[in-house]
């Protein structure tokens, strides 16, 4: 069978290697094109036979029935002055944008893979599916903060020890106060274990600790709950470091597939995060290419659930802060002329299912974080802080009355249709201010959060009137509902008819979307009224220090 498998791969590499050498002769000859006069002296009648052809296609209606949509979706989610400030970043990526909205979105039923990709990038296969390679002679330190790991850490040290073709692997735990077994269990592994003081603990500080004490070439930072896939893995994400160096390239991150237990709204955003970054079905390499947010962000994103760099850069860097911390660091090297990878090649398991609650906290953090690290990053100001409040206790209402019709009332439609049909009913009623009721949505905390929230932030839970406190109340409700119908988008395509399991996901997705737009929107509000001499801004840091604690 050995025997067998080692001529397969030398047949298989023979073909490789003619397919390459066919593959430079024709970018050969189309160099030889490209360079003759005949092209360059024909050039503006291909330039307006393509203009003719795109006129009498489908483009033309295309972009004339989508404009309009898209611009109204950006005022719902962003309000006039939001959408007016981020006009430089429109007119920067308008090819992008144009690009999009000529262009017809794949019907739910469509097979995804007979969409072309935007640019044709090389496909890496995962080392364990060609038989992995030589040993590197590298050694590898992986760093792993860790707090009550519970029992599961035990496999993912035992996968960590098994990874082969890397000559020396070590791995260093940095414990903050485990009451469980994770210290004993790292022990028991051969693991270093250097522990700190609960109130020791940050992102940075703990992995910087961890880095310090590590010996090895490359550091790999992880976190406690991922789980590498294939006995090749670390392998991959070190061959790719190494092969693209004369890229730049110092550090790599895997994206991660989801536990199969995980939930519709980590998944759903998972799936935006990696779109966003270029890497859900391909690997890529970032550089810096601008200061705006959206650049710094799509370029330099790393992640600490697994995270690999050398250590003589990485102590030229180091981790900072207590948030994003990943983030931050692949900015940095990105805008210090270096290069960083996400890899959709080699993957980790690695997903969370969040209470509701925790969706607001983490995303009223997001924004503040957003807004403070990048200069550009725009955001919806608050006119009435009485009639945001309205509006968010008049959409939970309505959410309430929703989520008790899904436990009693069994859909024959899809899981997209239904959601749309409520959507744009959603989008029909009446004004957000007339609306009280029952708030039970599923998660207490959320519940008590927003029944009690105007006495606590207003003293009072007096009916809202008038034409700014109405709009406020109008642009939440926009805002919300916006948001599901990009969850819908990503629904259409993976989700099909029915069932107890998917009608109960729904409703958890409908709780936790509304959830996160209500931390993102009195973000919104602490951050016009955050300075001391602005008259709200005892009500502003009250709403604070509820929500930044604990995330």
């Amino acid at each position: 069978i050995r025997i067998e498998h080692l001529n397969y791969s030398r047949l298989q590499q023979l073909e490789i290697d003619t397919l390459s050498h066919i593959r430079i002769e024709h970018l050969k000859q189309l160099g030889e094109v490209y360079e003759s006069h005949s092209w360059r002296i024909t050039q503006p009648f291909r330039h307006v036979s393509r203009w003719a052809m795109w006129l009498n296609g489908p483009s033309p209606m295309r972009l004339a029935r989508n404009l309009p949509r898209a611009v109204m979706g950006e005022f719902r989610r962003n309000g006039l002055l939001g959408t007016t400030r981020r006009l430089p970043y429109y007119l920067k990526h308008h090819r992008t944008y144009l690009g999009l909205l000529h262009n017809r979105p794949p019907a739910a039923d469509q097979n995804s893979f007979d969409i072309c990709p935007l640019a044709l990038r090389d496909i890496r296969l995962h080392p364990d599916l060609t038989g992995g390679g030589s040993t590197i002679n590298v050694k590898v330190s992986v760093v792993i903060p860790t707090l009550n790991a519970g029992p599961e850490f035990v496999w993912m040290l035992r996968k960590l020890r098994t990874q082969l073709a890397v000559r020396e692997i070590e791995i260093v735990v940095v414990d903050s106060g485990s009451r469980d077994t994770t210290v004993q269990i790292a022990r028991d592994a051969g693991a270093s274990v250097i522990e700190i003081l609960p109130e020791e603990f940050t992102h940075s500080h703990s992995r910087n600790i961890g880095a310090d004490n590590a010996t090895g070439d490359y550091v790999l930072f992880m976190v406690q709950d991922a789980y590498p896939i294939g006995s090749y893995w670390m392998y991959g994400m070190l061959r790719y470091l190494l092969d693209h160096a004369d890229q730049g390239l110092v550090a790599a991150s895997c994206a991660e597939y989801s536990r199969s237990d995980s939930d519709m709204m980590y998944d759903s955003m998972i799936n935006t995060h990696y779109r966003f970054l270029g890497c859900l079905d391909y690997d890529r390499i970032g550089e810096y290419c601008g200061d705006d947010h959206m650049s710094l962000r799509s370029r330099g994103q790393l992640s600490d659930v697994s995270c690999l760099i050398s250590r003589e850069c990485f102590q030229q860097f180091r981790y900072r802060g207590n948030y994003a911390e990943d983030l931050d660091l692949g900015i940095r090297l990105i805008k210090s002329g270096k290069s960083v990878a996400m890899l959709a090649s080699v993957k980790v398991i690695h997903s969370h299912n969040r209470p509701a609650y925790y969706y607001l906290k983490r995303s009223f953090v997001d924004v503040i974080f957003l807004v403070g690290m990048f200069d550009d990053f725009s955001y919806p100001h608050c006119e009435s802080l009485p009639g945001l409040l309205a509006g968010i206790e008049s959409t939970a209402t309505t959410i309430s009355e929703w989520l008790s019709e899904l436990e009693t009332k069994r859909s024959k439609q899809t899981l997209s249709v239904q959601l749309d049909i409520w959507i744009r009913h959603s989008r029909r009623s009446a004004s957000p201010l007339q609306k009280k009721g029952s708030i039970l949505l599923g998660d207490e905390q959320l519940n008590t959060f927003i029944s009690d929230m105007a006495s606590r932030y207003l003293g009072s839970k007096d009916a809202v009137s008038g034409s700014v406190a109405l709009s406020e109340a109008r642009h939440f409700s926009d805002s919300f509902l916006a948001r599901l119908e990009h969850f819908n988008k990503f629904a259409a395509d993976v989700y099909g008819k029915q069932d107890e399991v998917l009608q109960h996901e729904l409703g958890d997705v409908v709780r936790k979307t509304f959830a996160s737009a209500v931390g993102s929107a009195l973000a919104f509000y602490w951050l016009d009224h955050k300075q001391i001499e602005d008259p709200d801004y005892v009500t502003a840091q009250l709403i604070h220090n509820e929500l930044a604690a604990g995330v």
